[in-house]
């Protein structure tokens, strides 16, 4: 590499950056999660169909697949500072757009290909941008957690998703009522607060060389237990964007709910769900630094169980416990999953590690998103019984899960502003 260039294991963020992909995060997850409960009502004011609508958040999805591992690179070569200004000016153009499509679809000034066309458009320009902030934010979680924790430090960055999850969900039924595109006009505010807190930053702060190796996830492995760290992100993910597309198309067909209605249950279930994903995160998954094989099991149950609880019959409550179970379980899964393959990769190669597993999740709910769309058009269910054979077959790759390494020790702190992190003494 070229001299004076420095590398991602040889960054870090200072305050403003920081603060930057905080806020950037956040946007994210409020942009997606309103989305989500946004589905029965653009059904209803856009006269878009379910297929329509799983093919845009789909490709959003799918470019996100393509750009996360490119941009997480990209930052791995010193350039974490534009990286993360793209981010952040991408996701705000993005959500302006969406939100002037749904406001001039649903007064009847654009319809048919060309309301489609535009929207398709915001989602690419979101999947190029938006979400590149979340692999870097790992890859430096992973060099910086705690004492070592790097579980812990990937459960509070999940925390700062799950917090905009739930004011996402909790934002979407009463703004709805204001306007279909009121609950994405409320993201704006944060990329534009992000945007100010990062043009000031300048490049980020350097820190000590670290140890480089050239090493990759899961280093010393077999082929299987490599090939699960990805597998284990991908269907999970897969799983979960079944269950959110049909999600309110089920509670419409099964317990006949109005489109609002089914919105607004949409966004209590989501909120919900979300409560719990966020206590585990901050409270539950750093106690589990020592033993991620357990966590990446244990999660996997748990989503294999949300799964089925959307398949049982009953009152509408079993749809929110599914959501519930379906959002502790991967939470935990994810954060003990990086986790144990940020532990078998040198610093210098983490970056392209995180890029690579939010490449995979995001290809597993870009895929579970478009196809549950144009399965519902056959039947509501088919969605949910597709999730189900997706997590049996995460706890079956769960289970493969190669030792805890030894090779590599827990990086000390690299200095500037700590990621994810409080300062103190060690967990």
């Amino acid at each position: 590499m070229e001299e004076g260039v420095m590398t991602f294991a040889e960054t870090a963020p200072n305050p403003s950056a920081a603060l930057a992909i905080r806020l950037a995060l956040l946007a994210n997850a409020i942009h997606q999660s309103v989305l989500i409960a946004l589905v029965p009502v653009l059904q209803q004011e856009l006269g878009l169909g379910l297929g329509q609508l799983g093919l845009i958040v789909g490709l959003g999805l799918g470019v996100s697949m393509i750009s996360m591992p490119v941009l997480a690179w990209h930052a791995g070569e010193g350039r974490t500072g534009p990286v993360l200004l793209w981010a952040v000016l991408g996701g705000g153009v993005s959500a302006a757009v969406l939100a002037g499509a749904i406001m001039l679809g649903a007064r009847g000034m654009l319809q048919g290909a060309a309301l489609f066309a535009v929207l398709l458009a915001a989602r690419a320009a979101y999947g190029l941008s938006a979400p590149a902030a979340l692999p870097v934010a790992q890859a430096l979680t992973g060099m910086q957690g705690r004492g070592g924790n790097v579980i812990g430090g990937l459960g509070r960055l999940g925390a700062i998703a799950g917090a905009g999850r739930i004011l996402g969900s909790g934002l979407a039924a009463p703004l709805v009522f204001l306007g279909p595109a009121a609950p994405v006009l409320a993201v704006l505010p944060l990329y534009a607060a992000a945007a100010l807190w990062l043009v000031p930053a300048g490049r980020l702060q350097a820190a000590p060389p670290v140890m480089r190796r050239s090493t990759g996830a899961g280093a010393g492995a077999g082929v299987m237990p490599r090939l699960s760290f990805l597998a284990v992100p991908f269907l999970a993910q897969g799983g979960i964007g079944m269950v959110h597309i049909a999600f309110g198309a089920a509670l419409v067909a099964r317990f006949g709910l109005g489109a609002e209605s089914a919105s607004a249950m949409t966004g209590f279930s989501l909120m919900a769900a979300s409560l719990v994903a966020l206590a585990m995160q901050l409270l539950l998954i750093p106690r589990f630094h020592g033993r991620e094989r357990r966590g990446r099991q244990g999660g996997a149950v748990l989503c294999l169980l949300g799964a089925g609880c959307a398949l049982l019959p009953g009152a509408p409550w079993l749809l929110t416990a599914a959501a519930v179970l379906l959002a502790g379980g991967a939470a935990l899964l994810l954060s003990a999953n990086l986790a144990l393959a940020l532990d078998q990769t040198a610093p210098a190669g983490r970056g392209r590690v995180a890029g690579m597993f939010s490449g995979a999740q995001l290809a597993g709910l870009a895929l579970g998103t478009t196809m549950a769309g144009f399965l519902a058009e056959i039947s509501t269910t088919l969605p949910l019984w597709a999730a189900f054979l997706l997590t049996i077959a995460v706890v079956a790759f769960s289970a493969v899960t190669p030792a805890r390494a030894t090779a590599l020790q827990p990086q000390p702190a690299i200095g500037g502003d700590r990621l994810c992190q409080q300062k103190g003494t060690s967990e």
